[in-house]
């Protein structure tokens, strides 16, 4: 017999799976040697668009060409057939740490690829994985694929145990329920259906080792059922630990066996043997044949089992990435429980062996029904002859029956006629009975008439005294039906006095306060918080309502059937107060004050403004929503649930119960606080350091930490002087390139910074800035420019404490371009200020920290720069545009002060009348102790370092307090060692107030020259002095 020349062979590969659908094996992808260790290119899918068959009846390979675009995971994928169909799932791509989880099928009758399931990292199904394991379970009528373990990249969690049904009529992942026993993240191990609900998993590498263990995994619609059968150990015959096997189920008359090949073993050992699993007795046995090691010594290969005969099978194997890695055929034969032989098929003799197989399976179906019909013609025989002896048996029992019968009539003859004398005689004696049972009756009829007559007599009466309580019972009825009229009619009369009071009561209220509710809530929170604003919302149960307040930053959601009738909500709007939120995060909301009158029988949602700019997901996990009581202290705790949505500047969250609402976040590494810190929380800087390295927002180390909301800056009113000639005041001096470079961060090095730290960094805070005029005298005004974080409520605040201001151009909305960064304020000279206007700062420098903004302080104005703005009588004609860069913020930005000349008649008469007597009367209110403001507050702020130098601050805060310059409060703050801040931090807060206070009353600064000369030193004299002289010198210049 001459050897067979297979024509075509696979080329060489691993990492694969066969699949055997029909008459044909397939086999498709796997890790090749010349293919691409790309992602995707035209030649990776021109080697992968093949698909590898395998026809079984003569053991030859051909390949064929695919349509439509191929899984890109070519190695380590998992397949399974059900029907007409291979699916696919997974597996590696083949570069870099390239994982998927995609689904695909493949029709073996029009080798077309379609795509099920996409591979991407946020859909609900698997993880994006390779050499996890796939069958095909049938539930309820309906098919599932379902997938279990797999390794991932490097970067995640690299093994798997997680468990996900695929529903094929609906396109959907489940993941089921787990019971009994949960698998250890698991790769490479085998997964063999044994039944259309139940299959077999034995190897696989975890974490822990290489598994030995046996589970048998049962299915269900919502669940999966794992049981655990443990290697024993000692002389039970049991397989090694291994992964990278294959196993495959082998049907005989003895019932479903499991074979197991290769693989590798602890310390990466190849596996040289092959064991038997009989699945119904949870028997091992190791098969002792002499299989050559290009059988055995295998890993990440494929076997296919195809059933030759009832008893014999052929295991089909191909690949792998040991040096025998071709195509091989084992022959494995029942025999009985215990006997099994295997050998190994020569692939030049495929076929002849094949035909020898049937021929001889053939051979023994003849013989078994050569048998079957012997069998039946002896059964045939034996039936005729054990007929005919039955029917002779019969026949003789008859007869005898016969007798028998005859002789038993006779006998039962004879008692039915004794029976029939002894009936009559009991006949006789029943009657006698019956006559007496009569008299009984008829005696007992008599006495219970009588018993009968005395009952009804009693009933009667009975029912007398019923009628007659029933007659009452309806009399009280009437009486308290009529009593209920009464009470109707009371309840009518005082709700309509209640109405006509309430009504009254209403007519004189004001429409902000028409509801009662408002007054309590107002009078439970503590005098320290700052009301911006209150409202009253009014719900109705029978139907939705979408509420908005976004004059404030507030809205609220309440679903049908969430509150009864006339439910009143009231809101109050904080704008500030002493709030302590959690360690390690700042509150960047307003407070809102929500109380309800009525209990909620659904939860409402409501919605509040933040100031966080969310560009990335990761952002919106570090806002948290945070409640307080409704009374002092407001110490805030984080709330579960909410939502925050990128690029979105609202947080929503559902609540039943209300109290003081916010939202905090949690900053990132570099914006957490230090371990210098005060045992309040609050951080405790070194001593002189000055305000453009302080934060006062980080936490400290406390459980809490005090977070003050922001308020707008007051507006101050100035007036200044001018002179002949135009000039652009700067105490600050002028910028050079080096300072302005420094001040300003690259978008590069803010990507950087912030990109190193986790949660929200301080410079994706939004602030607000805002400029508006307030007018001193006709030719006077004072610019201020405020900043405050991009918040409603803070804005409405500004507007209504400065409702007589005038707003000059748009909100400016930026954030700091770095950490603990600073707005600075150039003034820019233009040709405009040629023509007789005269523009200063009241302040230096000309700048505005960030810290200064976040913090909460009793003078609002330290977080806003004031420029004295004079139009020169008679000379400024042209209006002014003055432009001023904003420089240290994202974007930024350049505004302008407009201003408008007065009308030139009234400057005119006023200078003309007033121009001979200015100096003289400038020195009369001098002597006199009348200041003008503006001119003293100047001198104030060029001054200031000499009078921190000067004063002593506590002895300064005392004579102050006794002036009424500053209030207790101001003064418990500014001896507050605690609260942050250095001494020299505090001395220029204290020095702001008093500056405030001299802007706003040019007779404050003789207070303060009487205080320095209440020091009684001559320290004290010389500096009341210069700051004298200093005023006469600018009175004198105008």
């Amino acid at each position: 017999m001459a050897a067979k020349n297979l024509d075509y062979q696979p080329v060489e590969r691993s990492g694969h799976s066969t699949v055997i659908v029909g008459d044909y094996l397939y086999m498709w992808g796997g890790k090749q040697t010349d293919l691409p260790e790309v992602h995707n290119d035209e030649n990776k899918k021109a080697m992968t668009s093949v698909m590898e068959m395998c026809y079984l009846p003569t053991g030859k390979w051909e390949q064929r060409p695919t349509n439509g675009n191929p899984p890109l995971g070519v190695e380590g994928y998992s397949s399974v057939a059900i029907g007409k169909f291979i699916y696919y799932f997974g597996g590696y791509c083949g570069h870099d740490d390239c994982f998927h989880n995609s689904l695909y099928s493949f029709n073996v009758d029009t080798f077309n690829w379609r795509e099920l399931s996409p591979s991407s990292p946020d859909h609900h199904g698997p993880k994006m994985k390779a050499y996890s394991a796939m069958v095909a379970v049938q539930l309820n009528g309906e098919d599932y694929l379902a997938v279990i373990g797999g390794r991932g990249s490097s970067s995640s969690n690299r093994y798997y145990s997680e468990i996900h049904y695929y529903e094929l009529s609906s396109g959907k992942w489940v993941s089921p329920r787990v019971t009994r026993w949960r698998l250890h993240s698991i790769h490479s191990f085998t997964l063999t259906s044994v039944t259309s609900n139940m299959a077999i998993l034995f190897g696989g590498r975890t974490a822990y080792g290489y598994n030995s263990n046996l589970f048998v995994i049962s299915f269900a619609k919502t669940s999966v059922d794992i049981l655990e059968a443990p290697n024993p150990g000692g002389s039970v015959q049991w397989p090694e630990g291994r992964y990278a096997h294959c196993s495959v189920l082998v049907s005989c008359d003895a019932g479903p066996h499991l074979l197991v090949i290769g693989g590798v073993l602890k310390n990466f050992r190849n596996a040289y043997d092959t064991w038997l699993l009989d699945i119904n007795n949870r028997n091992w046995m190791k098969l002792f044949a002499d299989l050559p090691f290009s059988v055995t010594w295998r890993e990440y290969y494929s076997l296919s089992s195809w059933n030759v005969t009832r008893t014999t099978s052929w295991m089909i194997m191909f690949g792998g990435e040991t040096t025998y890695n071709s195509t091989a055929v084992i022959e494995l034969t029942f025999a009985s429980r215990m006997h099994w032989s295997s050998r190994y098929i020569y692939l030049d003799w495929y076929e002849e062996e094949l035909a020898e197989r049937k021929r001889e399976w053939q051979i023994q179906l003849d013989e078994e029904v050569y048998q079957i019909d012997k069998d039946r013609q002896y059964e045939q025989l034996f039936q005729d002859e054990y007929d005919e002896e039955i029917f002779q048996q019969t026949k003789e029992l008859k007869v005898i029956l016969k007798k028998e019968n005859e002789a038993q009539f006779t006998q039962q003859l004879q008692k039915v006629t004794y029976l029939l004398e002894q009936l009559y005689i009991a006949k006789a004696s029943l009657e006698e009975q019956n006559l007496q049972l009569q008299n009984q009756i008829k005696e007992e009829q008599r006495l219970m008439a009588s018993t009968l007559k005395k009952q009804k007599e009693r009933e009667d009466a009975h029912e007398e005294q019923d009628e007659i309580i029933k007659s009452l019972e309806n009399k009280l009825d009437e009486e308290k039906k009529e009593e209920k009229k009464l009470r109707q009619g009371l309840q009518e009369k005082i709700e309509s006095l209640q109405q006509q009071l309430h009504q009254q009561v209403k007519d004189h209220k004001d429409a902000s306060v028409q509801f009662d509710y408002l007054i309590p809530q107002s009078d439970s929170l503590d005098s320290s918080v700052i009301i911006a604003g209150q409202k009253l919302f009014i719900l109705q149960g029978d139907r939705s309502h979408s509420l908005q307040w976004e004059k404030y930053g507030f809205r609220l959601e309440c679903p049908q059937g969430a509150a009864s009738k006339d439910t009143e909500v009231a809101v109050s709007a904080l704008a500030g107060g002493n709030f302590k939120v959690p360690k390690g995060t700042v509150l960047v909301s307003a407070v809102y004050a929500i109380s309800v009158s009525k209990g909620l029988l659904k939860p409402l949602v409501i919605e509040l403004q933040h100031c966080v700019d969310l560009r990335k997901t990761s952002q919106t996990g570090c806002l948290k929503f945070v409640r307080a009581p409704l009374k002092s202290p407001y110490q805030f705790s984080i709330v579960e649930g909410g939502c925050f949505r990128v690029g979105k500047r609202y947080g929503s969250i559902k609540r039943d119960q209300f109290c003081c609402m916010g939202i905090v976040a949690e900053m990132s590494n570099g914006d957490t606080p230090s371990d210098s810190e005060s045992e309040e929380g609050y951080e405790t800087p070194p001593e002189g350091s000055n305000d453009d390295t302080h934060n006062v927002s980080v936490n400290g180390a406390g459980e809490t930490s005090t977070s003050q909301l922001s308020l707008m800056n007051s507006a101050g009113l100035v007036n200044d002087g001018s002179n002949q000639e135009v000039q652009v005041e700067s105490n600050s001096g002028t910028l050079n390139e080096a300072s302005i470079a420094s001040i300003k961060l690259s978008e590069g090095e803010v990507k950087q910074r912030t990109s190193n730290n986790k949660g929200v960094a301080q410079n994706d805070v939004l602030y607000t800035g805002m400029m508006y005029h307030e007018e001193k005298k006709v030719n006077q005004w004072m610019t201020t420019f405020s900043v405050v974080r991009d918040l409603k409520v803070l804005q409405q605040y500004l507007q209504n404490t400065h409702s007589n201001a005038e707003q000059d151009g748009p909100f400016v909305i930026f954030k700091y371009n770095q950490p603990d960064g600073i707005l600075q304020l150039c003034l820019q000279d233009t040709p405009s200020l040629e023509s007789g206007w005269t523009v200063h700062p009241d302040q230096s420098p000309i700048q505005i920290p960030q810290y200064v903004v976040d913090k909460f302080i009793d003078n609002p104005m330290c977080s806003s720069i004031h420029i004295s703005v004079y139009a020169k009588p008679g000379i400024a004609k042209d209006p002014l545009h003055c432009p001023i860069e904003l420089i240290g913020i994202d974007p930024s930005k350049i505004i302008y002060i407009n201003r408008t000349p007065p009308l030139s008649h009234t400057i005119d008469s006023t200078s003309s009348s007033s121009s001979t007597a200015s100096i003289s009367q400038t020195r009369r209110e001098t002597e006199e102790g009348t200041f003008r403001s503006d001119i003293a507050h100047r001198v104030m702020t060029e001054c200031t370092g000499m009078i921190k130098e000067r004063l002593d601050l506590n002895t300064l805060i005392d004579k102050l307090l006794e002036k009424r310059m500053i209030n207790e409060r101001e003064r418990n703050k500014a001896l507050d060692e605690r609260c942050g801040l250095t001494a020299n931090q505090r001395m220029d807060e204290l020095l702001s107030l008093v500056k405030a206070s001299i802007r706003e009353d040019g007779e404050d600064f003789g207070l303060f020259l009487e205080i320095i000369k209440q020091e009684n030193t001559r320290r004290a004299d010389r500096l009341a002095q210069t700051l004298l002289d200093n005023y006469n010198r600018f009175i004198r210049s105008v």
